[in-house]
């Protein structure tokens, strides 16, 4: 089995883990809302299975082990686990910029115009759409 066929199986199970535990877990049942708490998540679970799925089916190029760039999203991950406890910690408006301006360096983002999109714009965005016009709060 390819490798392809193995990140495309695994990305399916997590989606599913996701879809079946993780998000009723996580989320409360809001009688009056316009939108759901969890509409958003079971969208991206459901998109994750559906792409999993299409990729465990038909893989196509080859994979290549590279370390320095399993190096890259190993870090990835480790910032975004960081990031979930500070949300925790210090909250959004003060993590998520943070989070966001550790994973655009990671990835090689130098322009400094995008840097300050992603620092300022897209947090500021996304908490004006959940805190403001949702109704719902940030850690």
């Amino acid at each position: 089995m390819s490798l392809a066929r193995v990140l495309g199986a695994a990305s399916a199970v997590i989606g599913a883990g996701f879809l079946l535990l993780l998000i009723p877990w996580q989320t409360e049942t809001v009688r009056s809302a316009a939108l759901f708490p969890g509409t958003f998540p079971t969208v991206a679970a459901v998109l994750i299975i559906v792409s999993g799925i299409v990729q465990w089916a038909k893989p196509t190029g080859t994979a290549i082990f590279e370390p320095d760039k399993m190096l890259k999203a190993v870090y990835v991950v480790a910032f975004c686990l960081a990031g979930t406890l500070a949300l925790e910690l210090v909250g959004y408006l003060f993590a998520a910029p943070l989070l966001v301006g550790a994973v655009m360096l990671l990835s090689g983002e130098r322009r400094w115009f995008w840097f300050a999109v992603g620092l300022i714009v897209l947090p500021t965005f996304i908490w004006f759409i959940f805190e403001i016009i949702l109704r719902r709060p940030l850690p």
